[in-house]
């Protein structure tokens, strides 16, 4: 029998997700996402989506993405970037516009971190998932094993 690449890797991670994840925390999840999208179907295709987006991340390792706002770059604290990041770069722009920061001094800095395996916290990130659906982060439980940080230009909206 042939097995297409894609399909090996779609297995691999369905087996990851169902070693990492247990029956009782997807069918909580779902439910909570069932709650949220009013649709058991969307539910699932949110849960399952993200799950194979974070288990690929925690078997192969992989790049987040982080926003902080800071007065200049000597705040950053380079040995603890931060619990949570999001899967995707495109994101930050919704998150950036939900933020607001008092001080106008501070300014928006995007960090894209590299993950080794094993990097999330895979309970607590479905957990918040649940919860925070449109968000899509995931809590690390390592810090990055490099990372680059740039000015983040502000959206226009």
């Amino acid at each position: 029998m042939i097995v297409k690449f894609n399909n090996f890797i779609k297995e691999s991670i369905d087996e990851f997700i169902n070693k990492m994840v247990s029956q009782d925390d997807y069918d909580e999840a779902l439910s909570d996402l069932t709650d949220n999208y009013g649709d058991i179907n969307t539910a699932k295709e949110r849960l399952d989506w993200y799950l194979q987006d974070i288990g690929n991340i925690q078997i192969n390792g992989g790049t987040l993405y982080r926003l902080v706002f800071l007065k200049n770059l000597n705040e950053l604290r380079n040995n603890d970037l931060g619990e949570y990041w999001t899967v995707y770069k495109d994101d930050i722009s919704r998150y950036y516009h939900n933020i607001y920061v008092e001080d106008e001094n501070m300014k928006p800095y995007l960090i894209i971190g590299k993950f080794e395996p094993n990097s999330i916290d895979i309970k607590s990130s479905l957990l918040q998932f649940s919860q925070i659906p449109d968000e899509y982060e995931v809590n690390i439980i390592k810090q990055p094993i490099d990372y680059k940080i740039e000015l983040y230009k502000k959206p226009s909206f």
